[in-house]
């Protein structure tokens, strides 16, 4: 789930800091080439904005809405498909069209959609049929207006091969895999869609400017994007204290200072984030704003990881709590399989804003007797907003077979450790129903 929003220039930030975090998608709207090419050196997709290089009337630019002089607008898309069609770019064509309080697009729904049509043609012709071109990066979920947008789609006979909205309301962060559930069987699984050609959902913006530097809320996000199986996501980008944007200044939506390009707790989040998404395994929490991303490797080989985080959707919300923390089937991790003790290093990201931070805060190391393949161990005073990693390893070192296979998390995926997590604190709100992450066919997992 790691992407961005703008946050590059040319030189900025050094890809030092952009590497790590293994981006696999970029939104942007540059005309520097140079920022395509150190977007592609990461690996990542470049989500090119085709609304922004026109402009929106009365916020960046003059000239009038394309449905004005819609020739124009065509000669446009195709001015901009010619220039830019080489590159590794998929196609978004309008940015959070759907209200009318935003200042993207101050003209009726239907003529979005025309413009939709008109600029899916235009690429469909010029770039031929494996283009990706999709929208309707809308500002919110909202299945009606989502549905009519289709529907004029299906009718006129244009493809919408992603199908986008943003996800920025950070007091709902827990209905998000609701959404994502809901779009995909109304939508890209429905037989009554196949024209349209969805391939994928994109959330591609994320985390509003609230919780943007928040360790627990990003954390939040990239749980409940994973439960609903979304197929990228962008963080969003704000204004800081200062009212400067981190859109700029190779900020990195708000995970590097401005000012020193040193990084904060948002940009470790996303690095111990990326160093286990590739080896996900099974997870599930009693309490929804308690979350666990457990992974059977990590940046270290011989290692595994859970991240445990917690965020707010209230001001009921407890400032601290105790979590306790049950790992299964740690005996299905290579390293451990021959082991009868595992070792348990605590770490945590603070919640320091927007100032940088210089990496984790050490919380404790711990020897652990496995009794019954089973590890439990409780986390105090675990605060709103803050990040825990756990770091399992083998105490007994390096000795035997198990343990010195490499289990880096590039090269293998198992099936292996379990974590699930209870706060024992009471809320205003009781949660009863545990939350799991959906199995999918490339990892394998074996639920709880």
């Amino acid at each position: 789930m790691s992407g961005f929003l703008h946050g590059i220039d040319a030189n900025k930030p050094p890809d030092k800091l952009i590497l790590p975090l293994q981006p696999r998608q970029w939104r942007v709207s540059d005309t520097d080439f140079e920022v395509y090419r150190r977007i592609n050196k990461t690996g990542a997709r470049v989500q090119l904005v085709l609304s922004d290089f026109w402009g929106y009337t009365g916020l960046s630019t003059d000239r009038p809405p394309p449905y004005r002089d819609f020739p124009k607008f065509e000669e446009f898309v195709r001015k901009m498909a010619r220039t830019y069609g080489s590159k590794n770019i998929i196609w978004d064509v309008w940015n959070e069209p759907e209200d009318g309080k935003l200042p993207y697009w101050k003209g009726t729904f239907k003529q979005f959609c025309e413009t939709y049509r008109r600029a899916y043609q235009v690429l469909r012709k010029e770039l031929g049929p494996n283009a990706i071109i999709g929208g309707p990066s809308f500002s919110r979920y909202d299945k009606s207006l989502l549905t009519q947008f289709l529907d004029y789609c299906k009718a006129s006979g244009c493809e919408v091969n992603f199908l986008s909205w943003h996800e920025l309301d950070e007091l709902n962060i827990t209905k998000i895999s609701a959404h994502l559930d809901e779009a995909r069987a109304l939508f890209v699984n429905n037989p009554a869609y196949a024209s349209l050609k969805i391939r994928e959902i994109q959330i591609n913006e994320i985390i509003g400017g609230q919780g943007q530097y928040s360790p627990g809320v990003i954390l939040g996000y990239f749980y409940y994007l994973e439960q609903g199986n979304a197929d990228g996501a962008c963080k969003a980008c704000w204004e800081n204290s200062s009212g400067k944007s981190n859109c700029n200044d190779g900020a990195l939506d708000g995970l590097i200072r401005q000012d020193t390009l040193l990084p904060t707790a948002a940009w470790w989040t996303y690095k111990i984030y990326a160093d286990g998404v590739e080896s996900r395994v099974a997870s599930a929490t009693t309490n929804p704003l308690v979350i666990a991303l457990g992974s059977s490797g990590s940046s270290e080989k011989n290692r595994a990881q859970i991240l445990i985080g917690y965020f707010k959707e209230s001001v009921e919300v407890s400032a601290k709590i105790d979590v306790s923390v049950n790992l299964k089937n740690l005996k299905s991790l290579p390293f451990i399989a021959a082991g009868r003790r595992v070792k348990v290093k605590i770490q945590k990201i603070r919640n320091t804003g927007e100032q940088a931070a210089k990496g984790l805060d050490f919380v404790s190391e711990k020897d652990f007797q496995l009794s019954s393949n089973l590890l439990k161990l409780t986390l105090n005073k675990v605060s709103v907003d803050e990040v825990y990693l756990l770091s399992v390893t083998n105490a007994e070192g390096a000795g035997g077979r198990a343990a010195e296979l490499d289990y880096n998390h590039r090269r293998r995926r198992e099936p292996v450790i379990f974590s699930a997590i209870k706060s024992k604190t009471e809320f205003a709100r009781r949660f009863s129903d545990v939350q799991t992450i959906r199995q999918k066919t490339r990892k394998q997992f074996v639920m709880l």
